[in-house]
């Protein structure tokens, strides 16, 4: 799935039970086109730790500089700040301003402030080449769609083991579970 964050103020969540929580970024669409990335904040080593914001020491703290988007990463953590009832304390962040042959998927876990994995990730079919340009929420539309979500069950599905999705934002990606089917 691709996503891209809404504004936290307009983000409302129907919490649930669920096993962990999987969170997917992109840039909204107006910078989608221009296809370059925004580069990793370096954070200077001047700013006092009781100046610099959660996401920024986080971003420090796991030495993610040069690995991952900074503005992707602390956009992320805002989000994952919002879910109340979490499972597990695991971050997955795909940074869909990045090309499919590119590590752009990257979880983390949030206790013990570490990567523990980055991969390459995939995108709708439909959503566009190397780059994902296109999305959607509809059934057979064989594109990503947009937005914040948790994860569900696992499952045996046409590409193989497969993690259900609930989307969080109505209209942008509350279909997901009924399009894995």
């Amino acid at each position: 799935m691709c996503v891209t964050l809404r504004p936290l103020s307009s983000f409302s969540i129907r919490m649930q039970k669920v096993f962990l929580f999987l969170f997917l970024f992109l840039f909204p669409a107006s910078n989608v086109s221009t296809r370059t990335a925004t580069p990793e904040k370096k954070v200077a080593t001047s700013v006092p730790a009781s100046q610099k914001t959660d996401g920024e020491q986080l971003f420090e703290d796991m030495q993610l500089g040069g690995v991952v988007n900074f503005l992707a990463f602390r956009q992320a953590v805002a989000g994952y700040n919002r879910i109340e009832q979490k499972s597990k304390p695991i971050l997955t962040l795909i940074d869909f301003t990045k090309p499919s042959t590119e590590k752009r998927l990257f979880v983390f876990d949030m206790e013990q402030k570490k990567m523990l994995y980055s991969s390459v990730v995939s995108h709708g079919k439909n959503s566009g080449e190397n780059y994902a340009t296109s999305f959607s929420n509809e059934v057979g539309s064989y594109k990503s769609s947009l937005g914040f979500y948790l994860t569900g069950n696992t499952y045996q599905g046409r590409n193989g083991y497969s993690l259900l999705l609930d989307g969080l934002e109505k209209g942008i990606n509350d279909r997901a579970r009924e399009r894995a089917s």
